[in-house]
């Protein structure tokens, strides 16, 4: 998973995929951390786009079925 995750840089280039990228990002840092919150001290979108994903994924492995009864979409 943390290859996948971290294996962006290339599809990052073209700009169409770099505007998605970053309407996801805000609506995952909106969704995910409180406005009092932060992920890490330092970095950019990108550094903290990775921890937050991270952090999420740790959560699902722990916590499974309460992920699938309450956030699972489709």
């Amino acid at each position: 998973m943390e290859e996948n995750i971290r294996d962006f840089d290339e599809a990052y280039k073209n700009d169409d995929m770099r505007k998605e990228y970053l309407a996801f990002s805000q609506f995952m840092q909106n969704a995910f951390i409180s406005e009092d919150g932060y992920i890490i001290d330092t970095g950019n979108f990108q550094t903290v786009n990775l921890e937050l994903i991270e952090l999420v994924y740790r959560k699902i492995k722990k916590h499974p079925i309460i992920w699938k009864l309450f956030f699972m979409v489709a």
